[in-house]
């Protein structure tokens, strides 16, 4: 486009996008196209990155199809300037994200419908028998401001399907209520379409004078009050046709789509159902043997407490997991079942999770029929009375024994492989040491030898083996260094301390790191498998100080409480983000973590940029 905005040129997929040919596109402007509205807000929006010739991405903007349909386009666009650097308009690429849009929509709209529905089926749910007709005023509303309908209503046919009456009513503020006037209306007569409710269709009526054949326009109920279009959808229980829910516009037609019918159904059989209760003297009975089917029939273990933290209810599966009665368990009964290991740690996290209303989950140990323990993960949420009283929590909880054993099989395979690594690098150390080493002592031998007697040139021979000699030396100290590094011979024969104190020092000699290393209490006895932890984390953090902090001292400090062994490594660096850090996690922090993870230890890391580094590794004595 031009300077101007005008198109000077458009591509062939004009065609399929907009239904336009090219050249009937070149001359307008983008705003041609758009409905007026939109025209502005994209004018507005355009304008202001046109003044800054600006590169623009991702400009959303609603089109008209040559055939009158939206369509919505993503706009990317670069300025174009003539040799002088003069502006001379944009070119640029338009994408159709219509279908995108519309799932986007869709998808926006379900779940805007999944949140309705579930909140009118907790209500529902929560509902006292005073409380039930609010309920269902609540829900016409939600349903009716959802679609976009300004009255909603329940018609209900009397037992003996003789009548209709209207039990239920919501109203736009604009809507004149009418339920007062359709009580006990015959069923046989122009009031409503009697036969296609009975027989449970769907009536739809998107603009008055286009009623399905047979419907006249002036019997339905509120047509006569000015109402454009309505849509009346049959609810039922189980023992047939309880009646219809109903939705009218007087603001404006509306285009009942397939939608439309579906959450109005849904709403519907939610009002339906809870109505029934209403009707039914013995509904609380009826609720609770639903409830119990329901929970009976689900493939967890169920349960329901009292407002004074005590249990009243578990279903079938609880019951035949533990081998018990209802009344053994109800109470604090079912605790008679808990690992001992595990009771108390149970009671206090049910007993904390009731005094603060919060949603909890705990694993812990239940007997079994057959007396075995099994690991289960229980949770718990809190119910709440339509008032807001607590009422009490409902839980659930399943056998996760096989997950348990899965994860604790994981754990030895991660630990088998650490082991196998470090036999690994004991069969290298000493192939290093016993072989190569003694291969190049043997040269030094000999290079001592000529230089004891020189063939010619004594002094000049002699300075040069010398220096042989000291290279020969080097690598000797380097293969025994490597020998270290692949296993630490020291923390066998000297202990952890020693270990730490020798690495620390070598990092100085090499004037790689300068190491302040500190320890207090250490005992010499420490298990092996706990030592080498410790060592292993200590090289592993010191390698990250010199590879990525830029310090040039560092900090070891191991120290001993009455159970475990602390390491703590720290600098002075320039730090990191340790969010960002965690979500790439390489194999260092990994290993480090895993081998804390193995002994049932804990390993953190403290850092954020310009801040510095600590971490620390707390390992028991006597490691599981």
């Amino acid at each position: 486009m031009d300077a101007e905005a005008r198109y000077t040129y458009a591509g062939p997929q004009c065609r399929e996008i907009l239904g336009y040919e090219p050249e009937e596109i070149i001359g307008k402007t983008p705003f041609d196209l758009m409905p007026p509205v939109e025209a502005q807000r994209v004018a507005e929006a355009f304008g202001s990155i046109a003044a800054r010739r600006a590169h623009f991405r991702g400009l959303e903007n609603v089109n008209l199809h040559k055939d009158g349909r939206m369509v919505v386009l993503e706009t990317n666009g670069i300025p174009v300037f003539d040799e002088k650097l003069g502006f001379r308009g944009y070119r640029g690429m338009d994408r159709d994200i219509t279908e995108r849009k519309q799932a986007e929509r869709n998808l926006q709209q379900q779940v805007a419908f999944d949140e309705l529905l579930t909140t009118v089926l907790a209500r529902f749910a929560a509902c006292t028998a005073p409380e039930i007709d609010a309920g269902v005023v609540a829900a016409l509303q939600a349903i009716a401001e959802f679609i976009g309908a300004d009255h909603a209503f329940v018609v209900a046919v009397s037992g003996d399907r003789t009548t209709w009456s209207a039990t239920h009513e919501w109203c736009a503020p604009h809507v004149a209520p009418v339920m007062h006037r359709f009580q006990k209306v015959p069923l046989v007569g122009p009031s409503v379409p009697d036969d296609r409710i009975l027989a449970g269709d769907v009536v739809r009526v998107n603009a008055v004078g286009g009623s399905p054949p047979g419907i006249p326009e002036e019997g339905h109920l509120k047509l006569k009050d000015g109402c454009l279009s309505f849509l009346s959808v049959p609810v039922s229980t189980r023992t047939g046709i309880l009646g219809y829910v109903g939705l009218h516009s007087h603001a404006r037609q509306i285009a009942w789509g397939d939608e439309d019918v579906t959450h109005l159904r849904m709403v519907g059989d939610a009002v339906a159902g809870v109505l029934e209760r209403k009707r039914v003297e013995d509904i609380r009975r009826e609720t609770e043997e639903r409830f119990e089917r329901m929970s009976d029939a689900a493939p967890v273990m169920i349960w329901l407490s009292g407002p004074d933290k005590l249990c009243e209810y578990f279903n079938k599966g609880w019951l035949d997991f533990t081998g018990r009665k209802m009344e053994q368990e109800i109470g604090d009964g079912w605790t008679e079942g808990v690992h001992p290991d595990d009771r108390r740690r149970c009671l206090d996290t049910f007993s904390t999770a009731v005094d603060a209303r919060e949603n909890f989950r705990m694993e812990y140990r239940l007997r079994r029929y057959d007396g075995e323990y099994r690991w289960v993960s229980d949770s718990g949420v809190p119910r709440f009375e339509p008032d807001g009283t607590f009422a009490g929590y409902i839980g659930s909880c399943l056998d996760i024994t096989d997950l348990k054993r899965a994860e604790e099989s994981l754990r030895h395979v991660s630990s088998r492989m650490i082991m196998a690594q470090e036999e690994e690098r004991r069969r290298i150390a000493c192939e290093l040491h016993d072989d190569l080493s003694q291969q190049l002592a043997l040269i030094a031998i000999d290079m001592e030898q000529l230089a004891q007697e020189p063939p010619v040139g004594e002094r000049a021979f002699a300075a040069c083996m010398r220096e042989l000699w000291a290279k020969v030396e080097e690598i000797s100290a380097n293969i025994h260094r490597l020998s270290r590094q692949l296993h630490p011979s020291k923390l066998e024969e000297m202990g952890l301390v020693a270990a730490v104190n020798s690495y620390c020092q070598e990092l100085r000699r090499q004037k790689t790191l300068d190491v302040r290393f500190s320890h207090r209490d250490i005992p010499r006895d420490i298990p092996v498998e706990a030592a080498l932890c410790l060592y292993r984390i200590t090289q592993e953090a010191l390698h990250n100080v010199i590879k990525h902090s830029g310090a040039k001292s560092a900090a070891v400090e191991l120290r001993a409480g009455p159970d475990e062994i602390c390491l703590e490594v720290s600098d002075s660096g320039q730090g990191f983000d340790l969010k960002t850090a965690k979500e790439g996690a390489g194999l260092g922090l990994a290993s480090m973590r895993e081998r804390a993870r193995f002994l049932g230890g804990q390993w953190s890391i403290y850092s954020s940029p310009s801040q510095g580094t600590r971490v620390m590794a707390r390992v028991a004595l006597h490691p599981r």
